[in-house]
């Protein structure tokens, strides 16, 4: 079996890839990754670090009426910080606002194969485009939501290393941040498909070469 023959049926849908997009999909979203994130470590993509945290600064206020205020630093990397008077003080970078998740659920979305059959990819790019969308602004809307309660938290005296550091919290965010993935990616099946459609085509190889030795 190869991908010349093989047709997954799926929500009465039929899916078959060519072999250059089943290659370009791991290796392409790794480098445009790599390259998002890259970019957002730029000087001049700092503007998005204040608005996190006026944002941020804005909600923590609004909820629990702390005096949050928001400072800037010009001699640091991060140079935007929320400060709590007399309890908190933190630096936002890019990792606050998910930028690293949203890296890298954009790029699989965007390289994700397209079925060639026409019927199934007519609508493909639009929705990738919502896809996007709603990943960016849920994992956005999640990060603001995890600052303001880290700083809550952090402001009541929990320990840092326990609110942001630790192996829990850093699962239940990936966890979080991989349930949104999953979410929105019901409007692009192809993500999920094009990876079974790949195992079926490497098993049926193995499989055939092991019939030769046989």
């Amino acid at each position: 079996m190869t991908n010349q023959n093989l047709v997954i049926e799926f929500n009465e849908k039929k899916y078959t890839f060519s072999t250059r997009s089943l290659v370009l999909y791991p290796i392409g979203s790794f480098i445009l990754a790599v390259l998002i994130i890259q970019f957002f470590e730029l000087p001049i993509n700092i503007w998005l670090h204040e608005i996190i945290a006026k944002q941020s600064a804005f909600f923590i206020n609004l909820l629990f009426n702390l005096g949050a205020e928001v400072e800037q630093n010009s001699n640091t990397i991060y140079p935007w910080i929320i400060r709590i008077p007399e309890s908190v003080t933190v630096t936002m970078s890019s990792g606050c606002a998910g930028i690293h998740a949203i890296s890298i659920f954009t790029s699989i979305i965007i390289f994700i194969p397209h079925s060639k059959d026409p019927k199934t990819s007519k609508d493909i790019v639009w929705r990738k485009t919502v896809d996007i969308i709603l990943t960016i602004a849920f994992i956005y809307i999640f990060n603001i939501f995890r600052i303001v309660v880290i700083l809550y938290l952090y402001h009541l005296g929990y320990d840092w290393i326990m609110i942001h550091d630790s192996l829990a919290n850093l699962s239940a965010v990936i966890a979080v941040h991989v349930f949104i993935f999953l979410f929105c990616n019901k409007l692009v099946p192809e993500w999920y498909i094009s990876l079974y459609y790949t195992g079926k085509i490497l098993f049926s190889h193995v499989k055939l070469k092991i019939r030769k030795k046989s």
